[in-house]
């Protein structure tokens, strides 16, 4: 019953979009696909930038590995921190939406402000933020997303998985591991917080 992809240029350098490509092979309309642009590498360095030009050819690199010839969401992944102008962002996705190029427009990891300074120039479909049992900060903005009529989409839903329970003792991942370094749940005292939290939903799952 899954009929949504979500993915992204930055997962894998790539790799993950050409992955989804090859698995929708064959039935590409019956299935949704969020990917983004706007984060990258370079140089060996994460980069947020959504200048136009920088949009361009990331959807057209983004095609292409994704074996489509359009998206169904296209989302900001992080706000630019090069200076790019918000209202010059959506300007561009507009125009790709008009062309057909992108099905949908969204947002991601935006504060409120910059939502509705998109919002005032562009018809935003979707904003994704993080949430879950263990991170509930941005549900005011889920919230406000809702009264206006906008659609809403969550990433770490599952705690980079430790809310699935497969992790009860301290792990020791590689340095360079996500999990490390964009996550705090394994860390001291959260990760033996979280575990204690995991003992009440073993014992909600047991129940029911």
């Amino acid at each position: 019953g899954v009929n949504l992809i979500d993915t992204a240029p930055i997962y894998g350098e790539g790799h993950s979009e050409e992955v989804v490509g090859k698995a929708v092979e064959g039935f590409r309309d019956q299935v949704l696909i969020a990917t983004k642009y706007g984060s990258y590498i370079q140089d060996g360095k994460g980069v947020h930038c959504s200048r136009p030009d920088s949009v361009l050819r990331e959807l057209d690199q983004s095609l292409v590995r994704l074996g489509t010839d359009y998206v169904d969401m296209y989302i900001m992944h992080w706000p630019d921190n090069e200076g790019t102008p918000i209202e010059e962002t959506m300007a561009c996705v507009t125009d790709l939406k008009k062309a057909g190029k992108v099905r949908m427009l969204g947002l991601s990891n935006c504060d409120r402000g910059l939502i509705e300074r998109a919002c005032a120039v562009a018809d935003i479909d979707i904003v994704q933020l993080p949430f879950s049992m263990l991170n509930q900060s941005a549900l005011d903005d889920f919230l406000w997303c809702e009264q206006r009529g906008i659609d809403t989409m969550t990433w770490g839903s599952l705690g980079s998985g430790i809310l699935t329970g497969s992790i009860r003792e301290k792990p020791h991942f590689d340095e360079k591991d996500f999990r490390n370094t964009f996550y705090p749940f394994y860390r001291e005292p959260m990760f033996s917080r979280i575990q204690e939290f995991l003992k009440t939903m073993d014992a909600v799952a047991a129940r029911y």
